[in-house]
């Protein structure tokens, strides 16, 4: 696992496989099929006919050609006839007939479309309901990433009660404010800057202002008042320690397909910068009495210690926190990892914490639930009302344009 869901066009995916929602002649048709074959190029349909004709609920594999994605899984979907002929029982085996070939081929990273939901008549909401019980049933047993690509909202109507909660959860503040605040890029003055990779500095220099090119004052020049030389105090970051050179926006470095696939998307979570909340001393600590013996436990050693109090195994915790197996094997091994903070609330959900408990983890990894973001105040009103199904909450997410909890 894990299971994520993403909005987008699925032919820009990076992946081991797509899944079309092929006709059972494997014609390229038109919706998703026709844009899949419209992508990949006439040698898919080629192929294609060799394959058919297919059966709904079967599913085929070819090459991906001219798409970024390796192969394409075709399978076909039910033709929605009020729901009491079966179709149920047919999109299921579709999801469940793609990820076993998936399986079969040793593909790691697969992506769905929504199948049967457009004019095959299937109601969007019913077909996802469907979708998540077919491919988390799977997942249960299997370690592979499975991506839900999606163009509209199929759960819109799901969530007035939350819809409601939210606005008396945000009422007194300015949540537009703060959460754009807290995705604002910080201006590094130039003694950080030069120990930050060329990417992130390019990100940085993009979010200055532009000069005009006219209509520039010369400013009053003034006295230079830098050090010289000798009387010079370095930058040294936290714990002595240099960032390395190559340091990455986001800390969760396991991801099983790019972070492109979430920038073309257009749901990328970018407020995440790694960068974002480090500070730097302004002088050497070299020679003063600190005592440390009164600090906390970090993270890792608070999310240990928390699993076996609630008595999981390892698989256990790390299917209920959506998160990749790989991923937990680097939080375990690694004494001084520092997660998103996403990854933490993933574990939040995993372990059904209560609020007090949740504030624990997350301030061991030195974050906290805000009081002014809305995906802080989703995740609040799960967390109040005992509901700890992180498919549910990631549909909440989805359904407000919050990145998805997990590992992706």
């Amino acid at each position: 696992m894990p299971f994520i869901i993403i909005k987008g066009d699925i032919t820009k995916i990076k992946a081991d496989a797509i899944v079309n929602a092929a006709n059972s002649e494997l014609l390229p048709g038109g919706g998703v099929s026709g844009a899949i074959h419209d992508a990949a190029g006439p040698e898919l349909y080629e192929e294609c006919r060799e394959l058919r004709p297919l059966e709904p609920g079967r599913a085929v594999v070819t090459r991906g050609y001219r798409l970024p994605a390796g192969h394409v899984i075709h399978t076909v979907g039910p033709v929605w006839r009020g729901g009491a002929s079966g179709e149920g029982e047919v999109l299921y085996s579709c999801y469940r007939e793609s990820l076993a070939l998936a399986r079969a081929q040793g593909f790691e990273t697969v992506a769905f479309p929504l199948i049967s939901s457009g004019i095959y008549g299937y109601p969007p909401e019913q077909a996802y309901d469907v979708a998540q019980r077919a491919i988390t049933d799977f997942l249960s047993g299997c370690d592979m990433t499975v991506y839900m690509v999606l163009l509209g909202k199929p759960l819109q109507g799901r969530y007035e009660a939350l819809r409601n909660a939210l606005a008396d959860e945000l009422l007194g503040h300015d949540s537009r404010e703060s959460e754009a605040a807290s995705n604002e890029i910080p201006v590094l003055k130039k003694d950080a800057r030069r120990i930050l990779s060329s990417d992130v500095m390019a990100v940085c220099e993009d979010a200055q202002p532009p000069l005009r090119k006219r209509g520039i004052k010369k400013a009053a020049e003034k006295p230079d008042r830098r050090p010289k030389a000798a009387e010079k105090i370095p930058f040294i970051p936290e714990n002595d320690q240099k960032l390395p050179a190559d340091v990455s926006i986001h800390e969760d470095a396991d991801a099983n397909v790019p972070f492109d696939n979430f920038r073309e998307a257009g749901s990328a979570p970018f407020g995440t910068a790694a960068f974002a909340g480090r500070s730097f001393a302004a002088q050497s600590l070299a020679g003063h009495d600190i005592n440390l013996s009164g600090l906390e436990d970090g993270f890792r050693e608070t999310l240990l210690k928390m699993i076996d109090q609630k008595g999981l195994s390892d698989p256990e915790c790390y299917r209920r926190a959506n998160v990749d197996r790989k991923l937990f094997s680097k939080i375990r091994s690694t004494p001084d990892y520092h997660p998103r903070k996403d990854t933490v609330l993933a574990f939040c959900i995993a372990l059904e914490l209560d609020e007090a408990n949740a504030e624990k983890l997350l301030g061991s990894a030195g974050y906290t639930l805000s009081r002014a973001l809305k995906k802080d105040a989703i995740i609040r009103y799960f967390i109040n009302r005992g509901s700890y199904d992180i498919y549910e909450i990631n549909n909440a997410l989805y359904d407000f344009d919050q990145t998805p909890l997990g590992s992706f």
